[in-house]
C-alpha cells in the first residue's frame, strides 16, 4: 500500500504541474499580463518536465543504461515506445497535411500503428526472449562473428544522422518561434536536451521523458480537441464526431469558397514540403516505407529488451498500438476542426473588428519567421492592422488577404481558433518534448548498436566502459546533426524518409534472417544488409541527380509504382533496398538448400556403394 501510495505521487505532480500552467495562463491572459510572461511561464515549465524526467534517471551502471535492468513497466514503456514514432514530419507539417493532403496523413498514422503492431508479432517477444539490448549485439552472439554486426552498426550510424536531423530542425522551429529565439540559439538547446536525455541514463530516462512526453502530447491535443468538438456542437468525444461533425462541413465551406473563387486553406500555408503535393501513390508508397521501419526500428528493440520477460513486451507493445493510434486520431481529429475553426474565426471580420477579437493576426510578430501574413505585411500591433490592407479599417478580411506558416498550423492552432495562449503553450511544449524524445531515443539506439558490434566483440557487457564509449557516440551524433541542420544540408522530409530507407533495407532483413533463416550464416545475412543499404542509396542518388550526378537535368532514373504512373522519389529507396535484400535472402535460402539436398544425396550413394560391398563379399 505504502508502496502504491508513493507511485501515485509523480502522477500527481505532473498533473496539477499541467493545471497549474494552463489555470495560470489563462488568468494571466485575463487579467491583460503581457504575453511575454505566459511565454516564460511555458518555458518554465517545460524545462521543468524535462530536467524531472531526465536528470531523476542518470545511471553508470551498463545494465541500467541498456536496458534498464530489465526492470521497465509495460505501462511506461508502451508510452516511450508510441513516443518514439510519432515522426516529426507528423507534427510539424501537420498545417499541410490537413490542408494540402489529409489522405497522407492518415496513411502514415495507420503505418505507424501497424508497424508497431507487426514489431510485436514479427520481432518484440522474440527479442526479448534472445536476451540482448540490441540488433548488433543479437547478430554478434548469433553468428559468432563481428562481420554482420559491425557491417550493420556503422550504417545505422548513417540511418541515426538522417533521422536526428528533421527532430532537430523541427524542435528547433518550435521552439525559435513559441519562445522568441535565434534559430541557432534554438538548435543548441534541443541539442544539448536530446543528447543528456540519452547520455545522462540511457534507455532509462529516454523511456522517462518519452512517457512525459506523450501523456503531455495526449493532454494537450485532447483537450484542444474537446474544447472544439463542444463548441462545433459535436459529441463531447472528438473521435467519434470529427467526421460528421467538422470534416464534411469543412469540404462543404471549401466548395463554397471555391465556388465563389476565394483562396482555401491549402493556398495559404506556406512551407509546405513539396511531397506533400505528390500523387498518392507516392503516399502510400512512403506509407509502406514507414512501416518496414517501424517493424524493426532500433529505438523500439531497445525498449523491448528492458522489459521484464517477453509477455511483458508483449503487453506494453499492445498497450504502445492503443496509445499510439489513439495519439494520431486524435491529431487527425483536431486538426480537422482546427481547418473549419480557422475560416469560422477570420472570415467575415473587418479588420476593426479583427484588431479585437484575432489578436493572432499581430502578436507573433518579431519573430525569425512570421506566423501569419496580412495583405503580404507582418503586422506588429492593433494600430498596423488598420494600415495594413488598402481598404482601410473597414476592409473586410478574405482568404486572399492571409498568408500562414503551414510548419506551425499544429502548434498554433488554438491562438488561431480564439482559445487562451496557454493552450497554445502547452501544445508546443509538449510538441518540443516528443521531438526531443524521438531524437534522444534514436541517439541512443544508434550508439548502443554501435558500441555493441565494436566493444562488445572485446570486453563484458556490463562493463561501464561500453557506457562512457555510447555516451560519446551520443554526444557526437547529436552534435553533427546540430550542424547539419543549421548548415541546411539537407531539407527534412527528404533526410527523414533515407534515414527510414536506409532502416528498413537493412535491419529489417537482418532481423528476419536471425529469428526465421537460422540455416543462412552471417556471409549470406552481411551481403543482404550491404546490398540494401547499397542499392537504397544508389536509388536514392540516380533518382535526385541523374546519372551524370547534376540535378534537374533530365536525366534522372525513376523507378514507376506498380499500376501507377508517378515514379518513385529519390528518398522511398529503400522499398527498392529492401527488396534487393529479400532477394539476397531467398536466394541464399535456394542455395542453401541445394546444397543440402547434394549432401543427402552424397550421403545415400555412399550408405548404398558401401552396403553393396558388403555383400560381395
Amino acid at each position: 500500500m505504502n508502496g502504491d501510495g508513493r507511485n501515485s505521487w509523480p502522477v500527481l505532480a505532473f498533473l496539477t504541474a499541467c493545471s497549474l500552467l494552463l489555470l495560470a495562463g489563462y488568468t494571466m491572459e485575463k487579467v491583460g499580463v503581457p504575453r511575454a510572461y505566459v511565454i516564460a511561464l511555458t518555458a518554465a515549465f517545460t524545462l521543468v518536465l524535462w530536467v524531472a524526467a531526465t536528470f531523476a534517471a542518470g545511471t553508470t551502471r551498463a545494465a541500467k543504461f541498456f536496458t534498464a535492468e530489465q526492470a521497465l513497466r509495460p505501462g511506461l514503456a508502451a508510452m516511450a515506445l508510441a513516443g518514439c514514432v510519432m515522426f516529426p514530419v507528423i507534427i510539424t507539417q501537420a498545417g499541410g497535411f490537413i490542408a494540402l493532403a489529409p489522405g497522407f496523413l492518415i496513411t502514415l498514422s495507420a503505418a505507424i500503428v501497424s508497424g508497431i503492431a507487426l514489431s510485436v508479432l514479427l520481432v518484440g517477444s522474440r527479442f526479448r526472449a534472445a536476451g540482448f539490448s540490441d540488433p548488433c549485439e543479437l547478430l554478434f552472439r548469433r553468428y559468432q562473428s563481428r562481420l554482420p554486426a559491425q557491417t550493420l552498426a556503422v550504417l545505422l550510424v548513417f540511418a541515426g544522422l538522417l533521422l536526428i536531423m528533421p527532430g532537430i530542425e523541427a524542435a528547433g522551429y518550435l521552439a525559435a518561434w513559441f519562445f522568441n529565439l535565434s534559430r541557432g540559439t534554438a538548435i543548441i538547446l534541443v541539442m544539448i536536451a536530446a543528447a543528456l536525455t540519452a547520455g545522462l541514463g540511457g534507455i532509462h530516462s529516454t523511456a522517462r521523458l518519452g512517457g512525459v512526453a506523450m501523456v503531455t502530447f495526449l493532454l494537450a491535443v485532447n483537450i484542444l480537441l474537446l474544447a472544439m468538438a463542444v463548441e462545433g456542437e459535436g459529441i463531447p468525444i472528438g473521435h467519434l464526431s470529427f467526421g460528421s461533425a467538422a470534416l464534411e462541413p469543412l469540404w462543404d465551406l471549401e466548395d463554397q469558397l471555391k465556388s465563389l473563387q476565394f483562396k482555401q486553406l491549402s493556398e495559404m500555408m506556406g512551407g509546405i514540403s513539396p511531397l506533400l503535393t505528390q500523387a498518392p501513390g507516392v503516399h502510400l508508397a512512403a506509407g509502406i516505407l514507414v512501416l518496414l521501419a517501424v517493424v524493426a526500428y532500433p529505438p523500439m528493440m531497445q525498449f523491448f529488451a528492458a522489459n521484464a520477460s517477453p509477455a511483458r513486451t508483449e503487453d506494453a507493445g499492445t498497450r504502445a498500438i492503443l496509445i499510439a493510434g489513439f495519439a494520431l486520431t486524435s491529431v487527425v481529429a483536431m486538426l480537422v476542426y482546427a481547418g473549419y475553426g480557422f475560416y469560422e474565426t477570420l472570415l467575415g471580420l473587418s479588420v476593426s473588428e479583427a484588431r479585437i477579437e484575432t489578436p493572432v493576426l499581430y502578436s507573433w510578430a518579431g519573430r525569425g519567421t512570421d506566423l501569419v501574413r496580412v495583405c503580404g505585411s507582418a503586422i506588429s500591433s492593433a494600430e498596423g492592422l488598420l494600415t495594413a490592407c488598402p481598404e482601410g479599417a473597414d476592409h473586410i478580411l478574405s482568404t486572399s488577404d492571409l498568408t500562414l506558416d503551414g510548419l506551425l498550423f499544429f502548434a498554433a492552432a488554438a491562438d488561431f481558433n480564439g482559445y487562451p495562449l496557454a493552450l497554445t503553450g502547452f501544445t508546443t511544449a509538449s510538441a518540443i518534448l516528443l521531438i526531443v524524445t524521438f531524437c534522444a531515443s534514436t541517439a541512443l539506439a544508434t550508439a548502443s548498436n554501435f558500441t555493441g558490434a565494436f566493444y562488445m566483440p572485446h570486453l563484458k557487457a556490463t562493463g561501464s566502459h561500453r557506457v562512457f564509449w555510447s555516451r560519446l557516440v551520443i554526444a557526437g551524433l547529436v552534435a553533427l546533426s546540430a550542424f547539419a541542420v543549421h548548415a541546411r544540408w539537407m531539407d527534412a522530409e527528404t533526410s527523414l524518409l533515407l534515414g527510414m530507407s536506409i532502416t528498413a533495407s537493412t535491419v529489417l532483413p537482418a532481423m528476419i534472417a536471425a529469428f526465421y533463416l537460422p540455416q543462412l550464416g552471417f556471409p549470406s545475412v552481411t551481403t543482404a544488409i550491404s546490398t540494401g543499404f547499397a542499392t537504397s542509396v544508389l536509388y536514392f542518388v540516380l533518382a535526385t541527380t541523374g546519372i551524370d550526378f547534376i540535378p534537374a537535368n533530365g536525366d534522372e532514373v525513376l523507378l514507376p509504382l506498380p499500376g501507377m504512373p508517378e515514379g518513385l522519389p529519390g528518398p522511398l529507396g529503400g522499398l527498392v533496398g529492401a527488396t534487393a535484400a529479400a532477394v539476397i535472402l531467398v536466394a541464399s535460402l535456394l542455395i542453401s538448400a541445394f546444397y543440402a539436398q547434394a549432401e543427402r544425396s552424397d550421403t545415400g550413394n555412399e550408405t548404398e556403394n558401401a552396403a553393396g560391398g558388403l555383400d560381395a563379399a
